[in-house]
């Protein structure tokens, strides 16, 4: 018997699109459990997910549940074990909810203290990152910083840092806070340069002097857990 469970869920799940799962039990020998995939062209016998972002999520959620499983054919994943399958069909269902009709949006702020300036300055390339990998679902090779500038050729001083994971790029645009006795921080956005499907997004604005502290704010859009997302980016 074919079992067929539709619906989203949390980050990479795009909270508008309605993805389609296939669970197939078996009484013996191995239960599956699958997903939609689409073929490249003529020369593609296996295909591809057709989602990423769901393939990421089934993979995420059955490494959480820990559950020995192994992958098939793209798009496929096989359970030797009948109890382990059932395990993995009820979280999967338990974790679905309906679309939502339109993109949910979240935003989040912290005041940073001069004490805690440079902690927070140190720390907000590297949990952006997380955040993205999470938004997008990436896995796999690590973050790669290709482009690092700083520009003090015009009446401010700019620094630019580019970074990429797969094909999803990332990008710092930041303007110090200067003054006759140096550079004493600085402000700037960092922003995802790629497009995600389902209007995923998301966009942080900084604003860091380390005499006077400043202030971190970000905005998650397109998934469910939006709001969590955006919570733990500034949370201390």
């Amino acid at each position: 018997m074919t079992v067929h469970l539709v619906g989203t869920g949390n980050a990479p799940l795009a909270a508008t699109q309605r993805y389609s799962f296939t669970a197939h039990p078996a009484p013996e020998g191995e239960s599956r459990l699958t997903i939609s995939i689409v073929q490249r062209g003529s020369w593609d016998d296996y295909g591809i997910a057709e989602h990423p972002e769901q393939e990421a999520f089934v993979r995420d959620l059955l490494s959480s549940l820990g559950v020995p499983t192994r992958t098939g054919y793209p798009g496929e994943w096989l359970f030797v074990e009948r109890a382990a399958f059932d395990t993995a069909f009820e979280a999967l269902r338990a974790a679905l909810r309906e679309p939502l009709a339109t993109a949910p949006v979240a935003s989040a702020q912290r005041t940073v203290t001069a004490a805690e300036a440079p902690a927070v300055s140190s720390a907000l390339m590297r949990r952006f990152l997380e955040l993205v990998s999470k938004l997008a679902g990436l896995s796999g090779e690590d973050w790669v910083c290709f482009d690092k500038r700083i520009d003090s050729s015009g009446p401010e001083t700019t620094r630019t840092e580019g970074w990429r994971r797969g094909e999803i790029y990332v990008k710092l645009d930041a303007t110090a806070i200067e003054s006759g006795h140096g550079i004493h921080g600085e402000q700037g956005t960092l922003s995802i340069n790629s497009t995600l499907g389902g209007e995923r997004d998301a966009q942080v604005a900084v604003h860091l002097d380390m005499r006077s502290g400043g202030n971190v704010s970000i905005t998650v859009r397109g998934v469910l857990d939006a709001q969590a997302l955006a919570d733990a980016l500034v949370a201390p």
